[in-house]
């Protein structure tokens, strides 16, 4: 049902190489997931005969947020490298992905309690609350308290317009 539910979590590796990727599809599928969760579809991992170089885009700035020249500097040596290994590097320009829009959505959907359960296990604990922690919860806009009929009409602001193409 579109808009019951928030943040879903899902596996997102990141390997040396193909056949690391490989075998961590293997065993994510070898243990049947779709048992376990029914949101889940059943499917056989085919594994990706690659017969032309992969075509990497490197998104330079979102929109939102310029990368600190460190990370600039990164960027631009690992398009080098994959340029060198004989791979097809792009620009990839996001700005109509609407990232600043994205990230209201999300932080309101990652913090529904207003960060409750979050900032009261860091009290409970005895900790300090971190100037990320207070970042990504105190001073974001869309982080408050909702009600679970504003969480479901959040979570359908999730889908991008009909109109926007990518």
């Amino acid at each position: 049902m579109i808009g019951k539910e928030a943040v879903l979590s899902t596996l997102g590796p990141m390997a040396a190489d193909r056949e690391a990727l490989e075998i961590f599809m293997k065993t994510v599928m070898s243990a049947e997931p779709w048992v376990q969760d029914p949101s889940l579809t059943l499917k056989p991992w085919v594994p990706y005969e690659f017969n032309r170089p992969l075509k990497i885009a490197v998104q330079w700035w979102d929109g939102v947020v310029h990368p600190h020249p460190p990370m600039t500097r990164a960027l631009k040596m690992v398009a080098e490298a994959c340029k060198k290994a004989g791979m097809k590097v792009v620009d990839w320009n996001c700005e109509n992905l609407e990232h600043e829009r994205a990230w209201g959505i999300l932080a309101s959907l990652y913090w529904p309690d207003a960060g409750d359960e979050v900032l009261g296990r860091i009290n409970d604990a005895g900790e300090p609350v971190l100037p990320l922690t207070n970042f990504i919860i105190d001073e974001q806009p869309t982080v408050k308290r909702l009600t679970m009929h504003e969480l479901w009409e959040v979570s359908v602001k999730r889908k991008p317009p009909r109109s926007t193409t990518y």
